[in-house]
């Protein structure tokens, strides 16, 4: 296994998936230059080999037991953070990224929050960029603080949890969820076709963001997508320490009526649990 970042080349112990106890890669990186999750997913295909035939999804799993590559980092972060992140290797970020982060993420974990001397409250703040999660296809992404515009178009598989978001917030997505504890811009869901989305909306304004022509909305009653939001959340609170989520779930039997459900209309016929239990409430279209 060959090193994963230019200027830090380190050795790896072992040959392969049946080595026991593989030694995992620590680094500590305070300033990116762009693509780093791209580099530190670079080995993947360097330990199980590219022999035809052999396939490589079938040892996902095991990268991410081993935590086969952490990254951690502080400062501010260019364009590209984590674009296509392989399964099995982590970022965590102190600080904030600019545009483009996790784009084509495919099975990385990623986690961005503020510094812990930083005295900003960062759910009114900008964490991450715009054009976050652009054509990402599975993984995860957890941000304690708000994204830009067009915020995870085009995903169509990866999870994430961030705290508000600009326009044109999940514009073409295809699948994945979206948990956004936080106010959304203009246009929201346009041209959405798959996936899911919540939105914890307190006041009462995100019904006048969205954009209804490909959508349909509801409360969360539904057990399954109970679990499924607040298991994302309780995530992200261990993932970023993030004060306004930890909020939410110690008040979880009150806040969960300020949740939103957004479902693509033509995912009716096909999602795995309805998203009320009345029947015929939610009418496919």
């Amino acid at each position: 296994l060959q090193a994963f970042l230019p200027k830090e080349r380190r050795a790896v112990d072992g040959q392969g998936i049946g080595v026991q106890g593989p030694r995992i890669i620590f680094l500590r990186v305070f300033g990116f230059f762009r693509r780093r999750g791209a580099e530190a997913s670079e080995p993947r295909p360097l330990v199980f080999g590219e022999a035809p035939g052999v396939d490589l999804g079938a040892f996902d799993g095991f990268l991410e037991r081993a935590g086969a590559a952490e990254v951690e980092g502080q400062l501010l972060v260019p364009e590209r953070l984590a674009g296509l992140f392989a399964h099995g290797v982590s970022i965590e970020l102190a600080g904030e990224a600019n545009d483009y982060v996790g784009k084509g993420l495919c099975g990385g974990r990623l986690a961005i929050y503020p510094p812990p001397q930083s005295q900003i409250d960062p759910a009114d703040n900008i964490i991450v960029g715009n054009t976050v999660l652009y054509g990402a296809t599975d993984g995860y992404l957890f941000a304690a603080g708000r994204a830009g515009e067009r915020f995870a178009v085009r995903n169509s598989g990866a999870k994430v949890v961030i705290e508000g978001c600009g326009a044109c917030g999940c514009e073409y997505m295809t699948g994945g969820v979206a948990v956004i504890l936080g106010s959304i811009g203009a246009n929201f869901g346009a041209g959405m076709t798959g996936g899911m989305a919540y939105l914890y909306d307190p006041d009462g304004e995100a019904a006048d963001l969205m954009n209804m022509e490909t959508l349909v909305t509801c409360p969360v009653t539904v057990a399954h997508w109970e679990d499924q939001l607040k298991g994302l959340i309780e995530r992200h609170v261990a993932e970023t320490r993030s004060r306004k989520a930890a909020d939410i779930l110690q008040h979880w039997e009150s806040e969960k009526a300020n949740f939103i459900q957004v479902c693509p209309k033509e995912m009716l016929n096909k999602i795995p649990h309805p998203l009320s239990e009345e029947a015929g409430a939610i009418p496919a279209e």
